[in-house]
């Protein structure tokens, strides 16, 4: 992905279908379903760098408490998610 300099001072005269804050999981699942579609699509990060918490995680989603756990005999409770 090429990052570009801005100069904040340019007039800014683009119109996109979609334009996504922070390049997460979810926002570049949402920018690339999008664009898929056929929609412009504008991702804007705050840092240098793109993937948010799930560039950490390794693209991992937690989902604690969740019935699928349950289902499997795994205890889990929202407390225990809190703490």
């Amino acid at each position: 992905m090429k990052q570009e300099a801005v100069d904040r001072n340019s007039d800014w005269n683009e119109v996109y279908d979609l334009v996504v804050v922070g390049s997460g999981a979810g926002g570049m699942t949402a920018a690339i379903t999008a664009r898929d579609r056929g929609l412009s699509t504008l991702v804007v990060e705050k840092t240098e760098l793109y993937g948010g918490s799930s560039a950490m995680s390794g693209g991992g989603v937690w989902i604690p408490n969740n019935h699928l756990q349950r289902k499997a005999g795994y205890a889990d409770s929202s407390q225990e998610t809190l703490t």
